[in-house]
């Protein structure tokens, strides 16, 4: 059985939860809906990731896409040239790939 506590007894209730991840998403959503929440009324709801099942949710969820054939293809790549040549040193490298909104209805505010 989820708790009610913290949120319904601190003095200002969340405006909008977001998550690392779809997983956490997963058991989080329904949780809100049983304690009474209203997504996107009363609560909104974002994740990271773009779980399969963002869409077949009521409202949609609202997620931030990450491009993972790209970050894939691109580790891949990094991954054989390190092979191609393991004597040589290691050097570190930040690649940085876009990542897409994805807007849901389970943001929209309402007033």
């Amino acid at each position: 059985m989820w708790s009610s506590t913290p949120w319904r007894t601190a003095q200002k209730e969340p405006i909008a939860v977001y998550t690392g991840n779809g997983l956490l998403m997963m058991r989080l959503y329904p949780a809100l809906v049983q304690l009474g929440y209203q997504v996107p009324n009363q609560l909104g709801l974002a994740t990271f990731d773009q779980p399969d099942w963002s869409g077949l949710v009521q409202p949609s969820l609202t997620c931030v896409g990450q491009p993972v054939d790209t970050m894939g293809a691109l580790t891949g790549e990094m991954l054989l040239q390190r092979l191609g040549k393991p004597d040589e040193t290691v050097s570190f490298e930040v690649k940085t790939i876009a990542s897409n909104l994805v807007f849901g209805g389970s943001t929209r505010l309402h007033g």
